[in-house]
């Protein structure tokens, strides 16, 4: 250990620097020529001893440049992928929008009371019905309760659907 150099990480564990010899063997193991390569024919492999070393670097520059196109043809195909996700995660889903002035309910969720089969919508009652002052983004609105006039600064649309008056049966 005395002729070793180490050095601290950050975690303080050491690590033993790599020696002459280490870096060689390291070295020659990260750019030693893999088996896979020699099947696909790349042309590292094909023309690396015939070429000068000038075109042999222009064509390893090439080959960056079409690594950089495949890198983008990529990112399209994960971005269309993405948007398809989105599509079909979203195709069942039913946009409420209200407008100001428009009469609503808001969902009272218990506090402690749910099925353990249906979640916590099983008991859900409906309160209300309330007037939409102002809208904001994200589905978002204020709304104020018609019977006391207290406001409600902001709620979200999945808790709040339209009110429709009954008729009254005389």
């Amino acid at each position: 250990m005395a002729d070793e150099l180490y050095k601290k990480g950050i975690d303080g564990s050491l690590s033993r620097c790599l020696s002459q010899a280490d870096k060689e063997i390291s070295l020659g193991e990260v750019h030693r020529v893999f088996p896979l390569e020699i099947n696909l024919n790349t042309l590292r492999i094909l023309r690396q001893d015939e070429l000068p070393v000038d075109d042999y670097w222009n064509a390893m520059y090439d080959e960056l440049n079409n690594l950089d196109s495949e890198r983008v043809l990529t990112l399209e195909n994960m971005i269309q992928q993405k948007k398809n996700v989105v599509r079909n995660y979203n195709h069942r889903v039913k946009e409420k929008c209200f407008s100001i002035g428009e009469l609503i309910l808001k969902v009272v969720l218990p506090i402690e009371k749910k099925s353990r089969f249906l979640g916590k919508w099983t008991l859900a009652t409906w309160e209300g019905p309330f007037q939409v002052i102002e809208l904001y983004s994200g589905n978002t609105y204020r709304i104020k309760d018609i019977d006391s006039g207290n406001v409600i600064n902001s709620i979200n649309g999945k808790y709040l659907k339209q009110y429709r008056c009954m008729p009254n049966q005389d």
